[in-house]
């Protein structure tokens, strides 16, 4: 309203307010996508796109992603290369996203200086950080739409949400440890063709 009637006119300040107005449009779109995304995995009508999935490959390209945004923040990334590589069945994309979901709040919530882990370890994908945690009282509400631990901004509150369906999709078992200060390590156990899960937690 002030750019349409004109009470901003200098050149500075239209300019940060159209910065404003494209940051505030992509939040929304991204909060449209997320919604319509958790819509779709939650109506037992929509199918997934099923097939085997090498967890090498799958993980090399989630370390990759990994990697670039540890570097953009300052935060050392440790990968540890899974020794044998495992197959399983399920919707690369889908599962690519359910953890790069949970990638981005490691880094986000870590500080510079601080690392991020990815593991392969038998069954189960390992991502630790050396964030601020998550309090006792907040860890079941994690995957809740919307919610936010306390202290924690930024994003849709949805990312959880969305990789907690996608691992229900493909009989994944989400394990979880925070203790304040210290960080917060996620384990995912996958159903290995002709296995079932199995968890640490």
């Amino acid at each position: 309203e002030a750019l349409r009637d004109g009470v901003i006119s200098s050149p500075y300040y239209v300019r940060a307010y159209y910065n404003q107005i494209l940051t505030e449009t992509k939040g929304l779109q991204r909060l449209i996508s997320d919604l319509l995304e958790l819509s779709r995995l939650q109506n037992v009508g929509f199918s997934l796109d099923m097939g085997d999935v090498d967890l090498r490959e799958l993980l090399c390209y989630v370390a990759m992603s990994t990697g670039a945004l540890c570097e953009r923040k300052g935060v050392v990334f440790v990968c540890e290369e899974p020794k044998s590589g495992k197959t399983i069945r399920g919707d690369y994309t889908r599962l690519r996203q359910m953890l790069l979901a949970v990638v981005d709040n490691a880094v986000k919530f870590t500080e510079p200086g601080k690392t991020v882990t990815l593991a392969f370890d038998g069954e189960t994908v390992v991502i630790a950080d050396e964030g601020g945690g998550i309090a006792q009282e907040d860890l079941p509400h994690i995957f809740d739409r919307f919610h936010r631990a306390h202290g924690r901004m930024g994003g849709t509150g949805l990312g959880l949400a969305i990789a907690s369906e996608v691992a229900k999709r493909h009989h994944i078992v989400i394990g979880v440890e925070s203790r304040m200060g210290q960080g917060t390590t996620f384990k995912f156990t996958f159903q290995m063709k002709n296995g079932k899960p199995k968890t640490d937690f």
